[in-house]
């Protein structure tokens, strides 16, 4: 589906594929499981708190995919205090120049997020990354989108089929 803005026409992300592909890096996809106790996505025994609107929307559609933009993350300390985060280590850091791309390991999954350009840390150190559940998407298991980022202004788009 394309969105016309007023200064812009861009994809929204209205299927896992094309949310996989659109966009440099393209956008992190992680499987995790909704958990009602903690009302709280675990990724690779990690959990995500989710703000009661969203996580009730992902449960009624059966969404337990993640899908969040690098630029929408942000990496913190693993002891950082905070429930919208999600805990992993240090897989690989890429200095670009003007932004260091880190890949973070949580579990099995990688995820990437665009950190400052003066970020460093040790292969294999504990990190935290910052999430904000607003800013991502969530996609069911046959890849089609259950809930859309809520954080963009929606009502200066229009919809262009």
């Amino acid at each position: 589906m394309q969105i016309k803005g007023k200064d812009c026409d861009f994809i929204i992300d209205s299927h896992r594929f094309v949310a996989t592909f659109v966009g440099s890096p393209p956008m992190n996809v992680l499987e995790g499981e909704l958990d009602a106790g903690s009302q709280s996505l675990v990724v690779g025994g990690s959990r995500l708190a989710l703000p009661e609107a969203i996580f009730r929307a992902c449960a009624e559609a059966g969404a337990s995919v993640l899908g969040v933009r690098p630029e929408d993350l942000a990496v913190v300390a693993a002891d950082a205090a905070g429930r919208s985060r999600l805990d992993g280590e240090v897989y690989v850091v890429e200095p670009m120049g003007n932004e260091t791309l880190v890949d973070v390991r949580i579990g099995e999954q990688r995820l990437m997020v665009r950190a400052p350009r003066s970020f460093s840390a040790a292969i294999g150190s504990p990190i935290g990354v910052r999430v904000s559940p607003e800013s991502t998407c969530f996609f069911r298991a046959d890849g089609s989108t259950a809930l859309h980022r809520s954080d963009r202004a929606s009502e200066r788009m229009e919809t262009v089929v």
